[in-house]
């Protein structure tokens, strides 16, 4: 009875309880995800507060097709319990389906039909699902999913509008049953004895970082070359795309010795896998496989593949009996699509290994260092691999090396017993042995025992009643209870003589928990098992209540546990439990309830040696440890008592010195010694050498430049800015990395967040091994509007040399930039809108002109040239536009005789057709304007041969028109004769104006051009240089000008007013371009008088318009007054683009001039394209109209023709009669 009870305790003991390992949203205060991994989310909100109660997820955040899932690592354990509230929100379609999964396995799977009807609590029909799942689990690590399906039965519902569905979850709790104390591994049925027997011997592929996993070992065949990846933020080897059909995984490990292993891991099945295998090879023999079926899994889901298909992670779990020291692994598989369809990947990798029989498990912490089980042959104990065991080596005896053998001269036994003897040996039947005689001894003998007449019935003989299997008198096996000895059953526990022990030596230990008759196999948990007996052992960290307070596993004193016994620290007067409860003295900090001395507190404590209360190098006391000072050889307790070679002890300091000016150059303290103490000479008073000085001991210092880093802002560009890194010297790199070293310059806007800013560096000659000129250019995007200019901070991470390995004076320079050319997308795109308006606008305009000019009326096509070509050199006026005005100037690109000749593709034409390119200051600079004359001189050279050959193509048309018309091929027919008269009076009148007026209208409309690219080669500085382009550029401006003079010379007023006054005008056009274009060239330094020198030219001319408007032309002047006046407008507005300080306004401001500067640009435009489209509607009627005329009259003359010969008829008549 008393051992049943004891037995029963026990039981009650060993039961584990279910503990709480993790929660998550059980406050209504969390803002975070706690970890958990949301797929197909419908915001970027994770939480909502429905009432009192905050869910993760809810309306409008988690709803069709979201899933969430959250990775575990669990310690020893064999049940899993989940727990969670599951909020069903808003209006579910009855066929949509709850369901959570644990590992692959669908745990829970709610039909909405199913549950009661729901109330408004967040959203309307909403409702609380209360999940508690428990399940057998013994993994290491859990993977739990939660989410809500839409499909069911095959079919996919759609749900619109009020029919939407949401969900939410909230108070998550994870349970584990742990395993008895001391397990790797265990079943929910196993006790501590059972489990004990397996130890964990690799652990691979188990981390949850990438920069941390561990794949040593691993190798991957027929996959891709990177072959780790990460799915839902867990790292695994192979993974997405990465393996796949005829990829094969290997590992090989070398193990101790064992028997038996069990191998375990979590294999991930991504994309299109169904009704395929993976294998499982161990030693090249398949020791698993696995098929998948998606039909229990998840549908419509992925964790980490393709969307359109379905991922699911599978656990593993293979038992092996084995004893080879070499195991190989290897996962194969049996797909046969792509990788991008089929992939695989493995991750939480583990070998357990038993090494003990479960017989033996008494000996669980082991006799020797590594607490493994020995056994010993002689011992007269039977272990694990021995038969037998009878404490000598004798030969013949039953056992020999612990292993059955017959005795001499037996001829068949089992274990050990003899059952027969050789012929000449005589059996024993009382010792079982076999007694060698000669054949007349054996007669003698069988004749004076007449058992040896019949030794049948000796061999069938019956055995003891305890004995269960009996051969031939010979008890094989015993009943419990009882020791086979000799072929007999010996009793183990009772009171007679003969029994092993006697009552009550047969009862165990009360501390053990498994006892067969007085020998104990398992003590409860904190004891532990020595000798059959169940000990307290100190230091084993089990502490047992009643005889230890406590088990810190060491035998260190004063650490507040001490041979098993709570013992205050050293330094501590009053403790409890070991933790300190009084005040430390000193001011020593109490670290979790110790007091602990700290380095410091200018209190030299037991353990310190000094305290100086700083950390100092080589003051005499550094880390309160005395310690030399600096260049002392000797010194005693801190202090220097003999200082180095060519140092003396300063008292004042306290330390070695070294003595500058004594020509002796001591390294540690010294870069140069002249013998000398005076500045200026390359070595400083204190020995260092003084900037661009080079010096070498023992010769006099040299005066050298160092190389400096240098930062120039070039320019900017709409949004862009550009900057230029260089330096004054050419520079190479000591290192011999072969990293760009661009990748070494650090470029940051100083006090600005840096996702409003985007900086490239951009090498134009980049650094490397050998000497050459570095250059980098800068390129610097701002997405935020700034009201002052920023700072940009250049730092170089790795030092340059020069060709005397010289390093940079200056890593790090710093540039104020301009403040950024902020403009919004919406504004872009508007801007960019306009500009395509405006380019089609342009061509409009010019399409509708050249008509006219066709048709007669050339006035309109030079007004309208005119007016684009003024607006297009606004752009280079040497102020910082807005963007959206920078923008729109772009459409100007298109109004020049040079894009016109650009336009043809001359790219192979001979090299001497081609000139260099001379870079342009200022605002010619940004637009990359080249200022050779020779090169912008050709679009002028090419107008000028166009204009020839349509001269001379008028002039050989004329002439073969005038020859057909001799030769009177048409006399016959009147219409080829007319058209043959309108071909040659066209091809007249075009050589006629082309011979008087088309080096005028050609001239007028490169004036622009001319005058421009004549100031642009004058600006250029390098004048000793350029002798012939300056030359050209000197005569061209001559000649235009006298040009332009001839046209007004030798004429009055009295020869024709109105067409004096039109040259006047025309005299003052040209004049009013030359001046602007020299304000707008030569002035680009100083804009603002620039500014005053092109508005004086343009008001000017606006007043002698409306001066002379009685002797112009009505439509000419408005036309001209509309341009000049929106033009001065224009110019008198650009102040407000300037930063001066009492023009500074804010760029917003800037851009809304913009927009009026686009708005009155585009109004003369379309007021010109409108006029021209009137002027072109007019024409064309009036050609119908002298059409139809022209046929009114013909039919007229035709009538009166008929008329006159029928009046002439009847003369005629009369007129023959009479003849």
């Amino acid at each position: 009875m008393i051992q049943f009870f004891l037995l029963c305790c026990l039981k009650l003991q060993a039961f584990q309880q279910l503990i709480l390992l993790s929660s998550s949203f059980d406050s209504n205060s969390f803002v975070d995800n706690h970890g958990w991994y949301i797929t197909k989310g419908l915001s970027n909100n994770i939480y909502q507060d429905c009432g009192t109660n905050r869910i993760f997820g809810g309306i409008s955040n988690f709803g069709n097709m979201t899933l969430i899932s959250k990775f575990f690592t669990l310690p020893p354990h064999s049940i899993v319990q989940v727990k969670l509230d599951f909020w069903k929100l808003s209006n579910w379609a009855n066929n949509e389906t709850i369901s959570v999964h644990l590992d692959g396995l669908k745990v829970v799977s709610q039909e909405v039909n199913l549950l009661p009807t729901g109330s408004n609590i967040c959203g309307g029909n909403d409702y609380v699902l209360s999940i508690d799942q428990t399940i057998l689990h013994n993994f290491e690590t859990l993977q739990v999913i939660v989410t809500a399906n839409i499909a069911m039965l095959g079919q996919i519902q759609v749900v619109f509008a009020l029919m939407q569905g949401f969900w939410g979850i909230k108070n998550f709790r994870l349970f584990i049953q742990l395993c008895p104390a001391g397990c790797q591994l265990c079943q929910d049925t196993d006790s501590r004895f059972d489990c004990l027997q397996w130890t964990l011997y690799v652990s691979s592929l188990t981390e949850t970082e990438l920069q941390n996993f561990n794949y040593d070992g691993w190798n991957v065949e027929n996959g891709e070359q990177q072959y780790l990846s990460e799915c839902q933020m867990l790292p695994m080897i192979c993974g997405p795309s990465l393996c796949g059909i005829n990829s094969v995984v290997k590992y090989q490990q070398i193990l101790p010795p064992h028997f038996k292993l069990k191998i375990r891991f979590r294999y991930y099945y991504i994309d299109s896998w169904d009704s395929e295998h993976s294998y499982l090879y161990v030693n090249d023999e398949m020791k698993l496989d696995l098929l998948l079926q998606f039909g229990s899994g998840l549908r419509n889901y992925s964790l980490c593949g393709q969307t359109r298909f379905n991922d699911l992670s599978e656990i593993g779990d293979v038992n092996l009996g084995h004893t080879q020291q070499l195991i190989t692994f290897e996962f194969k598989n049996n797909l046969d699509q792509d990788f991008i369809d089929e992939s695989f990947g493995i991750r939480d990798f583990r070998i357990y290994l038993c090494n003990k029989f479960k017989d033996d498990l008494d000996c669980q912490f082991g006799d020797s260092p590594s607490q493994q089980c020995s056994q010993f042959c002689g011992d007269k104990i039977v272990q694990q691999t021995e038969e037998c065991d009878d404490g000598n080596s004798i030969p013949f005896d039953g056992c020999h090396n612990c292993q059955y053998n017959c005795v001499e001269g037996c001829s068949n036994c089992v274990k050990g017993i003899c059952l027969y003897c050789y012929s000449e040996w005589n059996y024993q039947i009382t010792t079982k042995n076999c007694l060698w005689m000669t054949s007349e001894q054996l007669v003698q003998a069988c004749l004076n025992d007449i058992d040896c007449i019949n030794q049948v019935e000796v061999w069938h003989q019956e055995c003891s009643l305890n004995c269960i299997q009996c051969y031939q008198a010979i008890c094989l096996e015993c009943q419990e209870g009882y020791n086979l000895l000799a072929g007999e059953c010996q009793e183990i526990c009772g009171i007679s003589a003969i029994s092993m022990f006697q009552y009550p030596n047969c009862f165990c230990d009360q501390n053990c928990q498994l006892c067969n008759f007085g020998m104990c196999k398992q003590c409860i948990d904190t004891y532990t098992l020595a000798d059959d007996k169940c000990l307290v052992i100190c230091g084993d960290g089990l502490v047992t209540i009643g005889v230890e307070e406590c088990d810190d596993k060491n035998d260190i004193p004063y650490d507040g546990c001490f041979q098993c016994i709570y013992q205050c620290q050293e330094s501590c007067n009053t403790c409890e439990k070991g933790v300190c409860i009084d005040q430390c003295k000193n001011g020593m900090p109490k670290v979790n309830g110790q007091c602990q001395s700290y380095c410091g507190n200018q209190i030299v404590e037991e353990n310190e040696q000094c305290d100086d209360n700083n950390s100092i190098q080589f003051d005499g006391c550094y880390l309160c440890e005395y310690s030399c000072p600096l260049y002392c050889s000797i010194c005693e307790e801190g202090k220097c008592q003999e200082c180095n070679l060519h140092f003396y002890y300063d008292n004042s300091t306290f330390s070695c010195q070294s003595v500058c000016g004594d020509g002796i150059l001591t390294s540690e303290t010294e870069q140069c010694d002249d013998s000398n103490t005076n500045p200026g000479d390359g070595c400083s008073s204190v020995c260092m050498i003084e900037q661009d000085w080079i010096c070498i001991q023992n010769e006099e210092c040299i005066y050298y430049k160092y190389p400096e880093l240098l930062t120039n802002y070039v320019s900017q560009k709409n949004q862009y800015q550009y900057v230029q890194i260089e330096f004054t010297q050419q520079l190479k790199r000591l290192s011999d990395t072969q990293v760009d070293y661009f990748n070494f310059i650090s470029a940051t806007i100083i006090s600005m967040d840096q996702s409003k800013y985007n900086i490239s560096i951009i090498p134009k000659s980049n650094a490397s091994a050998t000497l050459s000129w570095v250059i980098y250019a800068v390129e610097i995007y701002i997405d935020q509007e700034l009201n002052d200019p920023p700072f940009l901070n250049i730092s170089l991470l790795e030092p340059l040399y020069n060709e005397y390995d010289i390093k940079l004076i200056n890593q790090i320079s710093i540039l104020q930039i301009k403040i950024p050319n902020y403009l919004s997308k919406e504004d872009i795109e508007i801007s960019q809108n306009l500009l395509a308006y405006s380019e089609k606008s342009i061509y409009s305009l010019g399409a509708l002109a050249g008509f006219l000019l066709i048709s007669g009326n050339g006035l309109a096509f030079w007004t309208a040239l005119e007016i684009l070509q003024e607006q297009s050199y606004f752009k280079y006026l040497n102020i910082i536009y807005p963007q959206n005005l920078m923008i729109y100037f772009e459409a100007s690109e298109i109004i020049s005789l040079r894009t016109l000749y650009n336009s043809f593709n001359y790219q192979e034409l001979p090299s001497f057709y081609k000139f260099r390119y001379f870079e342009s200051n200022e605002k010619f600079g940004f637009y990359q304007v080249n200022a050779n004359i020779a090169e912008n001189i050709k679009s002028l050279v090419f107008s000028f041969v166009v204009l020839i050959i349509v001269y001379i193509m008028s002039y050989k048309a004329e002439k073969c028109l005038t020859i057909l018309q001799k030769k009177r091929y048409c006399e016959d027919n009147a219409f080829l004769s007319s058209l043959y008269n309108k071909l040659k009076f066209r091809a007249f009148k075009n050589k006629y104006s082309i011979r008087k007026y088309g080096l005028n209208k050609l001239f007028s409309a490169s004036c622009w051009d001319i005058f421009f690219m004549v100031f642009l080669q004058l600006s250029v500085k390098q004048f000793n240089h350029l002798v012939v382009n300056q030359m050209i550029a000197l005569t061209t401006l001559f000649a235009s000008l006298i040009y332009i003079t001839s046209f007004f010379t030798g004429k009055t007023l009295f020869q024709n007013p109105q067409q004096y006054w039109r040259d006047k005008l025309q005299l003052c056009l040209n004049l009013k371009k030359c001046f602007i274009m020299y304000s707008l060239v030569i002035y680009q330094s100083n804009y603002v008088l620039q500014f005053i020198l092109i508005c004086i030219p343009n008001s000017l001319y606006l007043l002698s318009w409306i001066y002379l408007k009685t002797f112009i032309n009505t439509f000419e002047y408005y036309q001209t007054l509309i341009l000049q006046s929106t033009l001065l407008i224009f110019l008198l507005t650009t102040p407000i683009y300037w930063d001066l300080d009492i023009f500074n306004f804010q760029y917003s401001t800037k851009l809304i001039v913009g927009w009026f500067h686009i708005i009155i640009f585009l109004f003369v435009i379309v007021f010109f394209l409108i006029a021209d489209t009137i002027l072109s509607l007019k024409q064309v009627l009036n050609f119908i109209n002298r059409s139809l005329q022209t046929q009114c009259n013909q039919e007229k003359e035709e009538k009166e023709q008929q008329k006159t010969e029928l009046q002439s008829r009847p003369i005629k008549f009369i007129a023959c009669l009479l003849i």
